[in-house]
């Protein structure tokens, strides 16, 4: 998936979200290649983490952002089915 695809889907399934945060978070995401790895973590004071082929991005502390992009994935209409059934298929060895 290109660069504005992804960025575009993001924007469409944040579109309730706070604006300057969704831009943030969308412009983490870079075209992709086959094999890097994407990382979200929601941390327990709220913030929202995010880590882009190994790199860093810097947090969002808003938790009301944070559970409208993990509800991207895993709400009702997730950007992509397959990624939300992949998601909670591994959801045992995520939690600890």
């Amino acid at each position: 998936m290109d660069k504005s695809a992804i960025q575009e889907a993001m924007r469409d399934a944040l579109a309730g979200a706070d604006r300057t945060r969704t831009a943030a978070f969308v412009g983490y995401f870079p075209e992709l290649k086959a094999g890097q790895e994407c990382v979200i973590r929601w941390v327990s004071d709220g913030r929202l983490e995010t880590f882009v082929a190994g790199q860093a991005k810097p947090a969002i502390a808003d938790r009301n952002f944070a559970a409208a992009v993990f509800a991207a994935w895993l709400g009702e209409k997730p950007i992509q089915e397959d990624i939300k059934k992949g998601l909670v298929s591994q959801a045992p060895a995520l939690i600890r």
